[in-house]
């Protein structure tokens, strides 16, 4: 009987690393699919700010254009908004994810640099 605090301590233990192992609630997005709709995410953003939307609302250009981001990704506006909810509530993860979300477009913005270049090299000759 004198070792029970042993016990209950190693239970409190594996708990919390049970809880830091999977960390994610199931009924988000896994993190990996929330990278890849927040890069679209930030493309639907920058068309929209750019004005590059020709039509009487742009609004609700921008409103198909997320809608078509979430049905490529097999997903809702509620899902993906729970999940956004969700990393708010957790900066340190939501810095990551923005951390990705940067990499992966800089990674397109060089290969679109790249091809940009290669044609117009192939232009010139």
């Amino acid at each position: 009987m004198k070792n029970w605090w042993v016990i209950v301590l190693f239970l409190f233990l594996f708990a919390c690393a049970a809880e830091t192992e999977e960390g994610y609630p199931e009924d988000i997005l896994p993190r990996d699919q929330f990278v890849e709709i927040m890069v679209d995410v930030q493309l639907v953003e920058a068309v929209g700010k750019q004005k590059m939307i020709r039509t009487d609302d742009p609004r609700l250009k921008l409103a198909g254009y997320y809608q078509e981001t979430f049905d490529k990704h097999n997903t809702n506006d509620s899902i993906f908004f729970k999940t956004y909810d969700w990393y708010y509530a957790h900066p340190e993860m939501m810095v990551e994810v923005y951390d990705e979300v940067i990499i992966r477009l800089t990674e397109m913005e060089s290969q679109l640099s790249r091809e940009n270049e290669d044609q117009d090299s192939d232009n010139e000759r």
